[in-house]
């Protein structure tokens, strides 16, 4: 901080100290902007995967009620097996 206001408050004519002030403020928000690109990478990616999850929720609660229709069908196509078979053992 204190380079960037001796940057600020230094004249025109004292180009060295100026080029390695410059240098180092040029470094330091090159290294901000590499962080920031990898941050927003990264939330990026974990949008993504917070979307993927909801798709998954989403096919896993459709799956599981698919699943529980099937299972009472099932044990209606048992009962009804059942009956079928005493109607038969009795001769109807």
């Amino acid at each position: 901080m204190s380079a960037m206001i001796q940057l600020v408050n230094q004249s025109p004519g004292q180009s060295p100290m100026l080029e390695g002030v410059e240098e180092r403020a040029a470094d330091f928000y090159s290294t901000e902007t590499k962080l920031e690109q990898r941050l927003n990478g990264a939330l990026a990616y974990i949008s993504l995967l917070q979307t993927r999850i909801c798709n998954l929720q989403e096919q896993l609660s459709h799956t599981e009620r698919e699943l529980v229709c099937k299972e009472a069908l099932l044990r209606n196509m048992t009962v009804r097996e059942q009956e079928l078979r005493r109607q038969i053992a009795h001769g109807w």
